[in-house]
């Protein structure tokens, strides 16, 4: 491909292939699946202790989402001031991840965290409101 003066990203012009494996079959000795359809790898994902364990604590933040709410009758200002509360108190520690590292409610205690981390608290808040 030729490099052109106003794409920035190549990459998104290029055609290309990605395969996942779905299943190992060994006749005579074993059958092991990873991930057949997508309810069972979604099971998967929220099984796993860093992340759908995580996504339903809650306890640890109602208090201060009263304070937050109070007043707002909205879906979207509710959204909007549990997004800000959550910006402005928890700091992202330049950590990118799909699992947490601290747990969602030490990272809320301590006000740091991976993406995870503030991800999933921030999901578990917008559930409550």
């Amino acid at each position: 491909m030729r490099e052109e003066a106003f794409v920035n990203n190549m990459d998104n012009y290029r055609t290309g292939i990605s395969l996942e494996l779905e299943r190992i079959a060994v006749p005579g000795q074993f059958y092991k699946t990873f991930s057949s359809d997508w309810t069972s790898v979604a099971k998967t994902i929220y099984d796993f202790d860093s992340f759908g364990v995580e996504l339903n604590k809650s306890g640890y933040f109602e208090d201060d989402l009263k304070v937050v709410l109070e007043g707002k009758v909205k879906p979207d200002a509710k959204i909007t001031s549990i997004l800000e509360y959550v910006k402005s108190n928890v700091k992202w520690n330049q950590h990118n991840g799909y699992s947490c590292e601290k747990g969602v409610r030490k990272a809320y205690k301590e006000k740091t965290g991976n993406s995870a981390d503030i991800n999933l608290m921030l999901t578990a808040m917008l559930r409550v409101c």
